[in-house]
C-alpha cells in the first residue's frame, strides 16, 4: 500500500515540475521523499537507500496465529 501510495505521489511531484512524467523525474522525486504512511515514516538518503527501514521477522510453528515476532 505504502509503495504503491508513495510511487504516485512521485509521479504527481514529477508531473507537476516537468510537465511530463519521465523515469529520471520520477526517480528525483522519490528520493527527496519524506512520506508518512501506513507502515511509518519512509524517506531516503542521498544513494536512494530508505532511511530507518522497519524490517521484521515472524516465526510461525504450528498452527498457532499471529507468528512470534523474532526480530
Amino acid at each position: 500500500y505504502d509503495a504503491t501510495r508513495l510511487l504516485l505521489d512521485a509521479m504527481q511531484r514529477a508531473f507537476d515540475v516537468d510537465g511530463k512524467i519521465e523515469r529520471s523525474s520520477v526517480t528525483n522525486a522519490i528520493q527527496s521523499t519524506n512520506y508518512e504512511g501506513v507502515s511509518g515514516s519512509v524517506a531516503f538518503d542521498q544513494k536512494g537507500n530508505r532511511l530507518d527501514p522497519q524490517i521484521y521477522i515472524y516465526q510461525f510453528e504450528g498452527k498457532d496465529f499471529p507468528g512470534k515476532r523474532v526480530h
